[in-house]
């Protein structure tokens, strides 16, 4: 339960993100990294873009669950989205990386 409550919060941050970019995701990845530092990732392709938590949220729970992680101590839980729509009125848009410079 705890988990899937840190997982929910997190979701919540990478849909605001998708929502401020206005773009959406077809790809959920769940990361789990074990106290251990041995990481396990999953990851779901939906058959469409979706940026709403509550169409995401579920495929981190079944990410979670299917099949179960084993029951050991976490150290770290990760939410990302991948293969986003950057197409805006059909035109593909180039992104802007920040440019950060070190003295």
């Amino acid at each position: 339960d705890d988990m899937l409550a840190i997982l929910r919060g997190l979701t919540d941050k990478v849909c605001e993100r998708l929502r401020r970019l206005a773009t959406a995701a077809m790809t959920v990845t769940l990361k789990i990294k074990y106290l251990d530092f041995v990481q396990a990732t999953r990851s779901k392709t939906l058959d469409g873009y979706q940026h709403e938590v509550e169409q995401l949220f579920p495929v981190v729970e079944y990410l979670l669950y299917h099949p179960e992680f084993p029951p050991r101590p976490v150290r770290l839980l990760g939410v990302s989205l991948s293969h986003l729509d950057y197409e805006a009125d059909g035109v593909p848009q180039q992104l802007q990386l920040p440019l950060q410079m070190r003295v």
